[in-house]
């Protein structure tokens, strides 16, 4: 006989896990720092990148005025360019540290959810057992 809460229990834990299958990846594939840090770098060249794909545009843009500037003031235009950098860097990846820590925990919270569903349908069938049993 089909036992009616047995299959909702598997139907819902099928769900959730198809559901939030790659929301809780990282949980299952990641320790906590080893995730972050590797998100962080990743964040890291995306953002160097884009830097220097945007302060070359800009260079070529502005080509016509560069020209007219001494060494000692290129020089203090990439000395800026350099600390506008590291300041752009440094709030990236406080960003990326917060975003994907908050993450990976969401990502653990689901599994854990998953996992305890799991659990409580092997009690319903040790429950069931016992009973056929005794």
């Amino acid at each position: 006989m089909i036992d009616r809460d047995k299959v909702i229990a598997m139907t819902k834990a099928a769900m959730d896990e198809s559901k939030n299958r790659k929301k809780s990846s990282p949980a299952k594939n990641y320790y906590a720092d080893d995730y972050v840090s590797v998100q962080v770098l990743k964040g890291i060249l995306g953002m160097t990148v884009v830097y220097v794909l945007l302060v070359s545009c800009w260079a070529l843009y502005t080509a016509d005025v560069w020209m007219t500037y001494s060494l000692e003031q290129i020089l203090e235009m990439g000395k800026y360019l350099g600390i506008l950098y590291l300041c752009v860097l440094l709030a990236s990846i406080l960003i990326l540290i917060l975003i994907y820590t908050l993450r990976y925990s969401q990502a653990r919270r689901t599994l854990r959810e998953q996992q305890n569903d799991l659990r409580r349908i092997r009690n319903h069938y040790e429950h069931t057992e016992k009973r056929r049993e005794g």
